[in-house]
């Protein structure tokens, strides 16, 4: 089970996310993907995380309109940032 855990309600210093694979039969986890420092991965909405065919994971840090695919070991192998996110991109038009 793949878990996209926005940090907002972590007992952390920092704001910081990070995504994690879950055995749910065993209830350990068995990858996960955040960075260092914690604060550099951070969205506490509309994200999520998606195994691919490939065996790489998609991330969507949806706060910063940021896509990006991980492998195994947390190399990004690409990542876009959309620049029309937010409040000014709709009332820009």
């Amino acid at each position: 089970m793949l878990l996209f855990d926005n940090g907002w309600h972590a007992a952390h210093p920092t704001p910081r996310s990070r995504v994690l694979e879950v055995q749910p039969t065993t209830n350990t986890v068995v990858w996960s993907y955040e960075t260092k420092p914690g604060w550099k991965f951070f969205s506490s909405f509309i994200s999520g995380a998606q195994r691919l065919p490939n065996g790489n994971t998609l991330i969507c840090e949806g706060m910063t309109g940021r896509l990006f695919e991980v492998t195994s070991v947390g190399e990004v192998v690409w990542e876009y940032v959309n620049p029309f996110f937010g409040r000014r991109a709709f009332w820009a038009q």
